[in-house]
């Protein structure tokens, strides 16, 4: 793929494959047309290294939590909200990591990768 810089100052970057110009999901910033969609998978891997690390804390507080309702002498009502809100916050962290993933797959789609699920 050839690429030429528009714009060194402002990093926007057109190809000869007009990769630039991506439609997303409803609640995701579509790329503007000539944007760098580099930049763009380059802020989403961010975004899941932020997210995997939250899944992680996430994932052990949930541990903790199972682990308080199944104890003797534990406040039933207490455990099962905190079960319930760790597995809500948790859910809530997957379906952004499969958002991400769906973006940024859309992303390559435009490039021109081909075979990518």
């Amino acid at each position: 793929m050839m690429v030429s810089t528009n714009s060194p100052a402002n990093g926007m970057i057109r190809g000869d494959r007009g990769c630039g110009a991506v439609e997303t999901s409803p609640g995701r910033p579509a790329l503007a047309a000539g944007r760098n969609p580099f930049g763009r998978l380059i802020e989403i891997t961010r975004r899941n290294d932020s997210l995997l690390r939250r899944a992680e804390v996430l994932g052990e507080r949930l541990g903790r939590a199972r682990a308080y309702a199944a104890g003797h002498g534990s406040s039933r009502g207490l455990a099962t909200a905190t079960v319930e809100h760790a597995r809500a916050l948790y859910a809530d962290v997957l379906d952004e990591l499969r958002g991400n993933r769906a973006e940024a797959l859309e992303i390559l789609r435009a490039c021109g990768h081909r075979d990518l699920s």
